[in-house]
C-alpha cells in the first residue's frame, strides 16, 4: 500500500518537488516557488484526487483517501522543523473537517480557499445559468465633454449574494480554463450590443473590453475575438472594439506580440489598463501596436493635491502623446480631479463624476440622446 502512494505522490506533484515518507502512513511533500496559496491549494487537491482511488491489493480493492495540510514558508514558520509542526497541526485540522479534503496552518487561509472553490463551482454553472451580466460606463471626451465610447463592465448576478464585482470571481477564472470561456463570453456579448447600438441608427462608438493577461497568451483571444466580428457583422466597422489590457502584456512582450498584431489586422483598437501600477514601461509600449494608454484610478485619486500625482499624470500624458497615443483616465470622481486632467491634455475621462455603469437600455438612452445633440447642433 505504501509503494503504491509513494509511487502516486510522486505521479501527482511536479519533477522539481520533494516527497518523502515521514512515517507511519504519513508523507511530506515540499514544494519551492509555490506562487500563492491557491497554488498550494491546487497540488493538494491534485494529490487528494489522486489518492482517492482504490488500491488492488493481491486482486483486491483496498479503498484509501487523504488529508492534507500545508504550511507556508515564511509566513507559517522560519524553520524546517516548525514549518513541519504547521504542517502536522493544519494536517489534523483537515482530518476533524472530515477526511478528504486540505487545511492551512492558517485558518482564514483555508476559508479562503474553500470559499474559491465554493466560487469556482458556482461560476462553472453561472455561464450555463446566464448569470452574467454587462454594464456600461461612458467614456467622455476631456475637451467638449462629448460622449465618445463606453467601456464594458462584467457582473455576476449571482442567486444568493447579488451581484459580485470582478474582483471577487475574476482571479478565481484565472486559476482555471474559465476565464477563456467567460472572456469568449463578454467579448461575444459586447459585440452583439454594438450590432444592436448600429442597428438602431446610432453610430459605432468606441466600445472598450477588459482582456485578461492570460487570455493573451492563448490562441483563443483572436478566434473568439474574429468569431464574434463575423457573428454581429462588425468586420469592416472601423473602430467598434476596443480591448483593454493590463500590463502583463509588457512584461512578455515577445509573446504578446505576435497576438497583438494579429488583432489590429482585425481592426482592434488595444489600450493599456491601469498603466503605472506595475512594471511600466514606456520604451516597450513603442515596440507595441498600441492605441491607448489608461491612467490607473489610484494615480487620480490624490489629484490636483499630491504633488507626486500630479508629476506622474503629467510626465504619462506628455510621453504618451509624443508616442502618438490617446491618454483616458479612469476614477474621475470630483471637479478639482477633471479640472487638472483636462488642463494636464488627458484625452479622455471616465469616473463616477461622469458617468456611472449602467445597464444596456440606459447607455443606449445616452447615446441616442448624443445623437439627437449632433442633429440639433447640425441644424443651427
Amino acid at each position: 500500500m505504501l509503494i503504491e502512494i509513494a509511487r502516486r505522490l510522486r505521479v501527482a506533484v511536479r519533477t522539481e518537488d520533494t516527497v518523502a515518507r515521514h512515517g507511519g502512513d504519513e508523507f511530506i511533500v515540499v514544494a519551492e516557488d509555490v506562487a500563492d496559496a491557491d497554488n498550494a491549494a491546487s497540488l493538494a487537491r491534485t494529490i487528494i484526487t489522486s489518492l482517492s482511488q482504490p488500491v488492488v491489493i493481491s486482486g483486491r480493492e483496498v479503498a484509501v483517501g487523504a488529508s492534507v495540510g500545508i504550511a507556508l514558508y515564511p509566513d507559517d514558520a522560519a524553520t524546517t522543523e516548525n514549518l513541519c509542526k504547521a504542517a502536522d497541526s493544519a494536517m489534523y485540522r483537515a482530518k476533524v473537517s472530515g477526511r478528504g479534503t486540505f487545511a492551512f496552518y492558517t485558518a482564514n487561509i483555508t476559508e479562503q480557499i474553500h470559499e474559491h472553490v465554493v466560487l469556482d463551482s458556482a461560476l462553472r454553472r453561472a455561464l450555463e445559468r446566464d448569470e452574467l451580466r454587462l454594464l456600461f460606463q461612458p467614456v467622455i471626451a476631456a475637451g467638449g465633454r462629448t460622449l465618445v465610447g463606453a467601456e464594458a463592465l462584467l457582473r455576476w448576478q449571482h442567486p444568493q449574494r447579488g451581484l459580485l464585482g470582478p474582483d471577487l470571481f475574476i482571479p478565481i477564472a484565472e486559476h482555471s480554463s474559465l476565464i477563456n470561456e467567460i472572456g469568449a463570453w463578454v467579448i461575444d456579448r459586447a459585440c452583439a450590443q454594438q450590432r444592436d447600438w448600429i442597428d438602431q441608427g446610432i453610430a459605432p462608438v468606441r466600445l472598450a473590453i477588459n482582456v485578461s493577461g492570460r487570455q493573451i497568451l492563448h490562441d483563443h483571444l483572436v478566434e473568439s475575438v474574429d468569431a464574434a466580428f463575423h457573428r454581429h457583422r462588425l468586420v469592416g466597422v472601423p473602430g467598434c472594439v476596443e480591448l483593454e489590457l493590463t500590463e502583463s502584456v509588457l512584461q512578455r512582450a515577445d509573446a504578446s506580440v505576435k497576438v497583438l498584431q494579429e488583432l489590429k489586422a482585425l481592426g482592434v483598437g488595444i489600450t493599456i489598463d491601469d498603466f503605472g501600477t506595475g512594471y511600466s514601461s514606456l520604451s516597450l509600449i513603442k515596440h507595441l501596436p498600441i492605441d491607448a494608454i489608461k491612467i490607473d484610478r489610484m494615480f487620480v485619486r490624490h489629484l490636483p493635491d499630491d504633488a507626486n500625482s500630479r508629476a506622474i499624470v503629467s510626465a504619462v500624458i506628455s510621453m504618451s502623446h509624443a508616442l502618438g497615443l490617446r491618454v483616458v483616465a479612469e476614477g474621475v470622481e470630483t471637479v478639482e480631479q477633471l479640472g487638472f486632467l483636462t488642463e494636464a491634455g488627458c484625452d479622455e475621462l471616465q469616473g463616477f463624476l461622469l458617468g456611472q455603469p449602467c445597464a444596456a437600455d440606459a447607455m443606449t438612452a445616452l447615446l441616442a440622446a448624443r445623437v439627437g445633440q449632433a442633429a440639433a447642433s447640425s441644424v443651427k
